[in-house]
This record gives structure tokens, C-alpha cells and sequence, in this order.
């Protein structure tokens, strides 16, 4: 992983760490929705690899 993915991955956590709670009470709209604004793609290759990239700030 190199220092880019890092950084993101660490954003990503830290993120995820300040909503917890609110995350557990959100219906499955709501989720699909938080999903849909924090992941602009998901990547997996056949060697079972997952890329995820996230899309802070855009509701791509």
C-alpha cells in the first residue's frame, strides 16, 4: 500500500470512528445512501484484492 492509500485509509477510519453510533441507527436507505457518498468505486481483482476508493466530499 503505498503513502496516498495510507493517508486515505486513515481518513477513512478516523471518519468512521466519529459517526459510529449514528451509523447503527440509520435505516437501509439511509446506509445506502452514506455508502454512496464516502465510496466513489470499489475494485476487486481475481487474486481477492479489494480496492476501495473513497470520494470525501463528492456525491459522485
Amino acid at each position: 500500500m503505498n503513502e496516498q492509500q495510507e493517508g486515505g485509509l486513515m481518513k477513512l477510519k478516523e471518519l468512521a470512528m466519529q459517526v459510529v453510533s449514528r451509523l447503527e441507527t440509520l435505516d437501509n436507505e439511509e446506509r445506502s445512501h452514506v455508502t454512496r457518498l464516502l465510496v466513489k468505486k470499489i475494485t476487486i481483482f481475481p487474486d481477492n484484492e479489494i480496492v476501495i476508493e473513497v470520494a470525501f466530499g463528492s456525491a459522485d
